[in-house]
């Protein structure tokens, strides 16, 4: 046990949280019978039609018009308070929104507040959907007629007249809806490819709460299939995230009719909202290159972790002993021994670390470890890992999960105690693009019901990267090792948006990993190959980066992902690197690896988001065992298994930081210029995340480092606050002292809502109190660092101030998305720091407040 272990505090008040007046920019919108001219043959049409005895049919042969039983889009200029409500009030079934931003145009617009003049900038809106029938049909044109005729509208139905007087547009779900950019790209692979397999593709039904209609659903979208020689493979119905997805297979030779809209039988079905690639995890290969000895594990302590990922090569020493297999889809024989490369790879960096790194020590834990990738050979011949074909990803990772913490079908759970899930699994075809995918959506709810922490991988890229400033191959290789690094980073920010995250990698519950260019490796490499980072301060050129929902900081932090090489190559005016992802001796993270000879010591260099996730995922692990000690220590530091997940969550944030040489940023990414501050920060924010977390920070104290943890379950409209000591021999000292704090919680979630997240947390501390001021520099601005679960801020300071004994902390809940009736679990860590050199003893300060009395354990 550590001479000086984390400390903790207690909850001072539960109060009615204070009352914040919402600030709104008002936008121009147009006169009322300028959206009567806009609207109002739509309106008529569907009058003029509903009242025809066979008004249904009629409407429904128009795929292109407004009709019963197909979704009908409002497209709003502003928020409308509850959409829900709104629709149902005129007996519409609510589907769900999403956020939007629109052109200006000349009936919505913002105008400068200082002329008066139209500007242009994006104005924020909404996108409402709704299933009608045809009563509910009557009923929408019987309200348009009220706010054409200006009539006053019933109780319950006020909200009508503010969104058809923000209204830009009414139309139904269309086929262009319905067909994915995504979707179309992986025909034309297919068409591309070799076709030894069927094209496998994903539909995305519209889910309703009604069975009968879910089953109508399945059979149209069945026959239209089965008419083609196609199938069903499997089907999935999650009614927490609102979800109903089929996996359909299709064997034709040509299926270039699925490319165009016209000529898509699906893209005219009502039932289906989205056609999409099939959702999966691929991992490709490796080759064993080394190997290592590890001692056989013994007396290993119950597992915290599970880690959902490939089948494992359970033989190899570094996991012999070492976990505990849980293949609930009978997934052993579709993986060969020697090709058990993934899941290998990521226990043995949650048990060992990078096996180059002499000073990592083995974790004497169990691991838990779910298979949930086959094996399959691709088009060019080469063996890889992905998710099984004949089932949808979502199912199997919320059949997993489920099991591990639950139990299905009458079985008891495997691992119900598991508090940290491994998730290094994104989708590759589906790249996030600003709204939550329903891989994302799961995790989110699995998150919060089981209290458990998803540690998620960002996702890889591994395509060139371009250097536009570099005319040459020979100027780039003469370039000083500072002058790379400009260039690097600048080319990585022209590129950012092609490295967006890989779902599930936006979930907002979820600890999402950024791989950083950094190994232990020690290897030099060949003059053929260029390390763009010499230095290891950076992000990974194969790292997705951000951001995440509503523009949310992800990843949230950058771990070690091992240092990738590349080959320069000349393109167009310019030069670029080709990443090189292959295993090679030079560098990247040793880890184990099953061979083709079936040495149960092989190893290989692995690099990329999935490790630095099982690398985080070992610190989780590393900080529980704190927690444990710190408990067996002080039973009154007890934080219970309800609290572990976001602890853990909030502990591993605390400690990152912007590296300092890194402050650069500011003059290479853009905008650059007065009053950018902030967009400029949030960019560079996209690239470092919270930044690279230094984990001794939060495993104990120091002399001049008070780290306390707090931890408590909020409601909503509910204040708790907090003290926080400082130390009294600071007082009127002009000393450098910094005030680090981290706030982390795990929210419900409201999967039709466009703001999504139900629980929002607000952190406001009183550090002017203690001669602090948030950092100008090296964090993202607090505007951004607000929109996730995770808020981590740095204030520093100098200023000679009289000190009180402490100073208050406040955490508020509030409800976003909907009606909030659920406690909330947070956690909360602070530290306040003096120099290094100062004499001021904060620790035994901060324990004298508290009353904590630290004696030194006895050694044995």
């Amino acid at each position: 046990m550590t001479e000086k272990p984390l400390l903790w505090m207690t909850r001072e008040e539960n109060i009615q949280r204070p009352k914040r007046k919402p600030i709104f920019r008002p936008v121009n919108r147009p006169e009322h019978q300028r959206q009567l001219n806009k609207f109002s043959p739509k309106f008529s049409r569907l009058g003029s039609v509903l009242s025809k005895p066979n008004a249904r049919l009629e409407l429904k042969d128009d795929p292109t018009g407004i009709a019963p039983d197909r979704a009908l889009v409002f497209e709003v200029v502003g928020l409308l308070s509850d959409f829900a409500k709104t629709a149902k009030s005129a007996g519409l079934e609510f589907l769900g929104s999403f956020e939007e931003e629109y052109d200006p145009d000349e009936d919505f617009y913002y105008t400068s507040q200082k002329t008066g003049a139209k500007e242009d900038k994006s104005v924020s809106g909404v996108v409402y959907l709704a299933m009608p029938d045809l009563k509910a049909m009557e009923q929408l044109y019987s309200l348009w007629r009220r706010y054409q005729e200006g009539k006053s509208f019933e109780t319950g139905q006020g909200q009508w007249k503010t969104l058809f007087a923000n209204l830009k547009d009414v139309r139904p779900w269309g086929p262009q809806d319905r067909v994915t950019d995504n979707f179309i790209t992986d025909v034309e692979f297919w068409m591309d490819s070799s076709r030894e397999k069927n094209f496998l593709f994903e539909m995305d039904l519209w889910f309703s709460n009604s069975t009968a209609k879910q089953q109508a659903a399945l059979v149209e979208v069945r026959t239209v299939l089965e008419n083609l020689g196609g199938r069903i493979v499997h089907s999935s119905r999650i009614p927490e995230v609102q979800y109903y997805g089929v996996l359909a297979e299709l064997s034709n030779e040509d299926i270039s009719f699925l490319k165009n809209v016209e000529t898509n039988p699906f893209a005219k079905l009502d039932a289906i909202m989205h056609l999409s690639p099939r959702a999966m995890a691929l991992c490709p290969s490796s080759q064993s290159i080394g190997t290592v000895d590890i001692p056989k594990g013994e007396s290993l302590t119950d597992p915290v972790a599970a880690l959902i990922d490939g089948y494992p090569y359970a033989r190899h020493n570094c996991l012999s002993g070492r976990i505990s297999v849980d293949d609930f889809l009978n997934i052993e024989a579709r993986c060969p021994a020697n090709n058990r490369h993934h899941g290998t790879a990521m226990a043995s960096l949650i048990l060992h670390g990078d096996l180059h790194n002499d000073d990592e020590p083995s974790l004497d834990t169990n691991l838990v470890v779910i298979p949930v990738l086959q094996t399959v050979k691709n088009d060019r011949g080469e063996l890889e890992e992905t998710t099984p074909d004949d089932q949808l990803a979502i199912d199997v990772i919320y059949n997993a999960v489920k099991r591990l913490k639950e139990g299905v079908d009458g079985h008891e759970a495997t691992a119900p105690d598991v508090v940290v899930i491994n998730h290094s699994l994104g989708d590759p075809k589906a790249p996030y693009a600003n709204r939550i995918s329903p891989w994302a959506k799961v995790l989110d709810y699995l998150a919060f019901k089981y209290k458990v922490l998803f540690v998620v991988s960002a996702g890889n890229h591994s395509h060139k990267l371009d250097f536009p400033s570099q005319q040459s191959i020979r100027a780039f290789e003469d370039l000083p090792e500072d002058e790379l690094q400009d260039c690097y980073f600048k080319s990585i920010a022209l590129d950012m948006r092609n490295r967006t995250l890989l779902p599930p990698a936006e979930a907002i519950n979820a600890m999402t990993v950024g791989a950083w260019h950094a190994d232990a490796c020690e290897a030099g490499h060949p003059r053929t190959l260029v390390d763009v980072l010499p230095q290891q301060n950076g992000p990974s050129p194969i790292s997705a980066v951000g951001l995440g929902h509503k523009r949310a900081i992800k990843p949230d932090l950058f771990y070690d992902g091992g240092r990738i090489l590349g080959r320069i190559m000349p393109n167009g005016d310019c030069c670029a690197i080709v990443p090189l992802v292959q295993p090679t001796n030079y560098s990247g993270q040793q880890v184990a690896a099953p061979s083709v000879a079936g040495d149960s010591n092989a190893t290989t260099n692995l690099c990329g988001t999935s490790n630095a996730t099982a690398l985080i995922t070992r610190k989780a692990i590393q900080l529980n065992e704190m927690l444990d000690e710190l408990e067996d220590r002080f039973p009154e530091s007890f934080v219970p298994q309800s609290h572990r997940a976001v602890m853990l969550k909030a502990l591993l944030a605390h400690g990152c930081r912007w590296p300092k040489d890194l402050d650069k940023l500011d003059k290479l990414i853009e905008p650059i210029g007065r009053y950018q501050h902030s967009p400029r920060r949030t960019n560079i924010a996209r690239l470092l995340g919270m930044g690279r977390p230094d984990i001794s920070r939060v495993l104990s104290c120091t002399a001049q480092r008070a780290t306390l943890i707090f931890w408590d379950n909020i409601v909503v409209d509910r204040c708790h606050k907090v003290r926080i000591p400082l130390p009294p021999s600071l007082s009127a000292k002009k000393e450098i002292r910094t005030l680090t704090t981290t706030l982390a919680w795990l929210s419900p979630i409201n999967s039709r809502h466009q703001q999504y997240r139900q629980a929002v947390l607000d952190l406001n501390i009183e550090a002017g109190e203690c001669g602090v001021e948030r950092k100008k520099q090296l964090q993202a601005p607090n505007t951004t660092i607000e929109r996730g679960t995770l808020i981590h801020n740095i204030y520093e300071g100098t200023k000679a101030v009289a000190l009180n004994d402490d100073i208050e902390a406040s955490i508020i809940c509030r409800q976003q998305a909907g009606h909030l009736d659920v406690e909330v679990p947070y956690a909360l860590v602070v530290s306040f720091e003096v120099g290094v050199d100062s004499e001021i003893d904060v620790y035994e300060e901060a324990c004298a407040y508290l009353g904590i009395s630290i004696q030194q354990p006895i050694a044995p």
